[in-house]
């Protein structure tokens, strides 16, 4: 039998016995065959302590945050097995122990933090993009930039002449119908004036987002749920690391 047939039946004889072996256990570990689901890490993260009980993510969050879902139910496993490393090590002085758990506990509050400012950053981004899509940039030639502002002083001189209940509804409706000078100028206002509530002003921001970026505006509020999300895991593997330090 030549090598290169011998080879291909080794190959052969290979792919049936991993093949068997799947079929057999299809919940057996095989290295770069198996992979923790974002499922697997969501439940396990809620049965290694009742505390995540309450923790709730509907299936996008769940796929949105799995990094950090995965590092918390990590992280809680790793502080047990280094806590029982050191329990077992009767050579180490109590200082030494003492000193490398420290560090362990030091090294997985790091990672989480790193895990969480992704998410904080992802907020971030989100912010900005609404941003570029709803504020223009600004004009770099001088006349421009003089003329945007007179409009914007003369839209503001307009405005203080009309009763606040009509002047609220004027800043709204402009805002719904997509233009953005009248609400620039009242975001431009000095710091002394008051020309509508602020809460009217949000709403009419948000009303022009609506407008004329509907998908900027959609990526932030998942960005900011996940954002209250992820601060809620944040904290609560950090009470968990606790209770794990203290065996509760």
């Amino acid at each position: 039998m030549s090598h290169a047939k011998a080879n291909a039946r080794f190959i052969d004889s290979r792919r049936v016995l991993m093949a068997k072996t799947l079929t057999d256990n299809p919940k057996k570990k095989i290295k770069g065959d198996y992979k923790m689901t974002n499922e697997n890490y969501y439940e396990k993260l809620k049965k290694s302590h009742t505390i995540f009980n309450d923790l709730n993510l509907d299936e996008r969050q769940r796929e949105s945050l799995k990094s950090l879902l995965s590092y918390s139910a990590g992280s809680i496993n790793s502080l047990k097995n280094k806590i029982a490393e050191l329990d077992r090590d009767n050579i180490h002085s109590t200082e030494y122990k003492a000193k490398a758990l420290n560090e362990a506990k030091a090294s997985l509050q790091k990672t989480l933090d790193n895990q969480f400012n992704a998410v904080k950053n992802r907020l971030a981004l989100a912010k900005q993009e609404l941003q570029a899509a709803t504020h223009p940039e600004k004009p770099k030639d001088p006349t421009e930039k003089l003329l945007q502002f007179m409009q914007a002083k003369e839209i503001r001189e307009g405005l203080e002449k009309m009763p606040l209940a009509e002047r609220m509804e004027f800043v709204l409706n402009s805002a719904e119908a997509g233009n953005p000078s009248v609400l620039r100028a009242v975001q431009s206002q000095p710091v002394t004036s008051d020309l509508v509530p602020s809460d009217i002003l949000d709403r009419a921001s948000r009303t022009y987002a609506e407008r004329v970026a509907p998908q900027q505006l959609e990526a932030l509020t998942l960005a900011g749920a996940d954002m209250q999300a992820a601060e809620k895991i944040k904290n609560l593997t950090e009470v968990a690391l606790g209770f794990v330090e203290r065996n509760l």
